[in-house]
C-alpha cells in the first residue's frame, strides 16, 4: 500500500494525469476516478494496444474495472495480491483492510472477459477475531504446502511484519518464524513497507522481500530477498522513479517474475520483470524487464500491487485503490510471449 500515491503528492499527480489526458483522455479520467462500475466491465488499458494485441513480451488479454462493493456487502478495495488455485478454480485475494476475497475470472477465447465476485472473509487472529488497525495490512498471498502437504494460504503483512498460514475462509492457522531482522519493524525503512511481496519455491520454501530497501542494507538501489532460514539476495530495483518491488511468483525451475511500481512527483511506471534466482546466499539478483508500462506513454494504470501465475504463459495483476475515490481497482490479464 502507497499512502502518499494521490493523498501527499495528489497536487502533482493530478496535474501529471490532466496532462496525459491531452493526449488519452479517456483513460486519464478513468484513473483519475468517477464512478465504479456497479459490475466488473471491461476496461482499454491504451487506444494504441488493444486487447490481444502484443506489446513487447506480453500479449495484453484484457482488463476489467472492478465495483467498490461485493455482492455480500463488503467494500472491495485496497486490493493487495493474488493467489491462483488451479484445483479449486478460484482466484484469492487480500487487501490492505484485513480481507480475503474469492474470485472466479472468466476467459473466452483466452481474453479475460469478466470476474465473478464470490464471497469475503475477514482474516482472523489466534482468538477467531477479525483483524484490526496495525495488524491487518496483508500485502503478500501465495499457495504453499500446508502441515499436510495440501496448498494452503500464506499471507505477509506491513506494519506488523510478518507471515501467517490462513485457512480458506481467512481465519489464522500459524505463523511462520521469521529469520532476524525480518520480524522488527524498526528495520525497515517505514512502518508501511515492510513484507510486501510473498512467494513460494519448491526447493526454497517461502520467499518474501520489503517493497523498499531498507536503512542500511548495501548495496544501494537493491532491496533484500529472503527465505525463512536466512539467506538473502539484493535485489536490484528498476531504474524508473522510487521503485518498489511489490510481487513475485515462481515459475518453473528457478525462474521467477517480479512486478514494481515506481511513482514519484506524478511520474508512474508499472515493471513486469524475470530473474533466476540465485542458491548461493548473497548472492545479487539482475532482473531483466519484460514489459514496462508508464503513464506518461498513455496506458491506464494505477497502484498496481498484486500478480499471480494462471496457466502455462498467464499473469493476473490487479491494482490498490487505496480505498480512494481517485483511484480504481483493475484486474488485468497477460500472457507472456518471451
Amino acid at each position: 500500500m502507497i499512502t502518499s500515491f494521490v493523498r501527499r503528492r495528489g497536487v502533482a499527480a493530478t496535474a501529471c494525469l490532466l496532462l496525459a489526458g491531452v493526449a488519452v483522455a479517456s483513460p486519464a479520467r478513468a484513473w483519475l476516478g468517477g464512478p465504479a462500475p456497479p459490475q466488473p466491465e471491461p476496461v482499454t488499458l491504451a487506444p494504441l494496444h488493444p486487447t490481444g494485441s502484443p506489446y513487447q513480451s506480453v500479449v495484453l488479454g484484457g482488463a476489467l474495472g472492478l465495483p467498490r462493493v461485493m455482492p455480500d456487502g463488503v467494500a472491495l478495495r485496497g486490493l493487495s495480491d493474488l493467489a491462483w488455485s488451479e484445483s479449486e478454480g478460484l482466484l484469492y485475494a487480500v487487501s490492505d483492510f484485513g480481507w480475503l476475497f474469492r474470485l472466479q475470472p472468466v476467459f473466452e477465447n483466452d481474453r479475460l472477459t469478466n470476474v465473478r465476485l464470490l464471497d469475503s472473509h475477514p482474516l482472523t487472529d489466534a482468538a477467531g477475531r477479525p483483524l484490526t488497525g496495525r495488524w491487518r495490512d496483508a500485502e503478500g498471498l501465495t499457495l504453499a504446502p500446508g502441515p499436510d502437504g495440501a496448498p494452503a494460504l500464506f499471507v505477509s503483512f506491513e506494519r506488523s511484519p510478518r507471515i501467517t498460514r490462513i485457512d480458506r475462509q481467512g481465519r489464522w492457522q500459524a505463523d511462520v518464524p521469521l529469520p532476524a531482522p525480518f520480524a522488527d519493524p524498526r528495520r525497515y525503512d517505514t512502518p508501511n513497507a515492510a513484507l510486501e511481496a510473498l512467494a513460494w519455491h519448491p526447493r526454497r520454501g517461502l520467499l518474501s522481500a520489503p517493497e523498499f530497501p531498507p536503512p542500511g542494507f548495501m548495496p544501494a538501489g537493491h532491496t533484500p530477498l529472503f527465505d525463512l532460514s536466512g539467506r538473502r539476495h539484493p535485489y536490484l530495483l528498476h531504474s524508473g522513479p522510487r521503485c518498489a518491488l511489490v510481487a513475485l511468483n515462481a515459475w518453473a525451475g528457478d525462474e521467477f517474475l517480479s512486478l514494481e511500481r515506481c511513482y514519484d512527483g506524478g511520474r508512474l511506471e508499472i515493471a513486469l520483470r524475470r530473474f533466476d534466482l540465485p542458491e548461493t546466499d548473497g548472492f545479487t539478483i539482475r532482473p531483466e524487464t519484460l514489459a514496462l508500462f508508464r503513464l506518461q506513454d498513455g496506458w491506464l494504470l494505477d497502484n498496481f500491487e498484486g500478480m499471480t501465475r494462471i496457466g502455462s504463459r498467464g499473469l493476473l495483476l490487479v491494482s490498490d485503490d487505496n480505498g480512494s475515490a481517485r483511484q480504481r481497482s483493475l484486474l488485468v490479464y497477460l500472457r507472456r510471449r518471451d
